[in-house]
């Protein structure tokens, strides 16, 4: 799977720091995926490759990220810096794949 695909068409942009907006997939959850130079990313910057991002707020528990997750919070509430790649990919297939934008932002 291609990143791009993961990651929705940038919304807001201020040098190399961009907040792209949630992703919907098949079954109803949400995950908020970003990297650049002001996410737990690797490598910081505005582009990439990424071979690690910063994730927010999965709204379905995800246990295999537990070691990325920053607080004992539940994981909807909760930020996971430096996930690999291919584990989120792995998250968002396992609820059906990306559809859309959440309708719902932060």
């Amino acid at each position: 799977m291609s990143y791009d695909l993961v990651l929705p068409e940038v919304t807001h942009e201020q040098l190399d720091f961009r907040v792209r907006p949630q992703i919907l997939c098949a079954d109803g959850t949400t995950i908020s995926v970003q990297a650049s130079s002001g996410h737990y990313c690797t490598p910081r910057n505005g582009v990439g490759p990424y071979t690690t991002v910063e994730v927010g707020f999965p709204s379905a528990p995800w246990p295999e990220a537990a070691e990325y997750k920053f607080s004992g919070d539940a994981d909807s509430d909760s930020v996971f810096g430096y996930v690999p790649v291919v584990l989120v990919e792995a998250y968002i297939a396992a609820h059906g794949g990306a559809v859309g934008i959440a309708p719902n932002e932060y």
